[in-house]
């Protein structure tokens, strides 16, 4: 069984956890995988500065992930360790809201980017692994779109610029119905 420390290290393993403030990184300043506008929103009313996202660490950031990307979003009523694992990590990537569309999606529910009692009992009465794969196949394609629709691929274009990134929609999704019905 997967822990909600577990999950945790995981997204810190991916994440990183050092200051980072990349141009072409939309999220902003992050640290540890925490955004400034994140730590900014999980400690308002405080004022919160980039000085006080720089001085974040592992287990600073712990807290944060906790309340922002498990209990606020009702991850934690994930059954399967698997698919909560899988929504903490999409959550974190993308934002709560949208990882619960996604899967909400999946489940064939009314998309209103909220896990309320409708949404946690079709997806809790769902095969596991199916859900998990139908939950991958719709993050492959968001992915795809980022980098096909991104606001610089159209500027290069119009440079005259012909780069294989205006396929990677295309070829997510092509992936991503492999990976629907994988069972």
């Amino acid at each position: 069984m997967i822990l909600t420390e577990d999950i945790i290290d995981g997204v810190l393993q991916r994440e990183g956890t050092t200051y980072t403030d990349r141009p072409d990184d939309k999220g902003g300043p992050t640290c540890c995988g925490i955004t400034l506008a994140t730590l900014r929103a999980y400690r308002a009313p405080a004022s919160t500065s980039v000085d006080d996202l720089k001085a974040l660490n592992p287990q600073t950031a712990r807290p944060v992930y906790q309340h922002v990307f498990v209990d606020a979003p009702g991850f934690s009523q994930i059954t399967d360790p698997s698919l909560q694992a899988l929504m903490v990590d999409a959550g974190v990537q993308h934002g709560p809201e949208e990882a619960v569309k996604m899967l909400q999606r999946a489940v064939g529910v009314t998309v209103d980017g909220r896990l309320g009692e409708v949404s946690l009992a079709a997806m809790n009465s769902h095969e596991p692994l199916p859900l998990r794969m139908l939950v991958c196949g719709a993050r492959i394609r968001l992915y795809g779109a980022m980098v096909s629709h991104d606001p610089k691929l159209t500027l290069a274009r119009k440079a005259g610029f012909e780069l294989q990134a205006d396929n990677a929609f295309g070829w997510a999704n092509r992936i991503a119905q492999f990976v629907e019905v994988i069972t």
